[in-house]
């Protein structure tokens, strides 16, 4: 099994049966720019979709402020930050009730 039998002994004798480990939370090299990128993501959120530059694009100019992380690091900043801007604003209302049996003019359906 690869373990001391005094190790299995203490856990024989303990009422616990797996260790419980301390959780290691250590920060990523992107929180020192997340200020930055935050700010980033701001501006081009406020930009038309056409006009909008793409995280790799983004993670160049952090680069060029000094990121030596990975491309992989923003996108997944990239993520959280538009998760929590989404939260509390409601949804494009894709799915519209159309009759089966309408009559059209100019976009307005009427019901025979």
């Amino acid at each position: 099994m690869g373990i001391s039998r005094n190790t299995v002994r203490r856990y024989l004798r303990s009422e616990t049966i797996e260790p419980a480990y301390a959780e290691q939370r250590s920060k990523s090299a992107i929180h020192q720019y997340a200020f930055q990128l935050s700010a980033m993501l701001n501006t081009e959120a406020a930009r038309s979709h056409k006009q909008r530059r793409t995280l790799e694009q983004i993670h160049e100019d952090l680069k060029n402020l000094g990121f030596e992380g990975s491309y992989d690091r923003g996108a997944a900043f990239a993520r959280t930050w538009r998760g929590g801007i989404r939260e509390g604003q409601p949804g494009k209302q894709t799915n519209k009730y159309i009759p089966e049996r309408a009559k059209s003019e100019a976009g307005i359906f009427k019901q025979l």
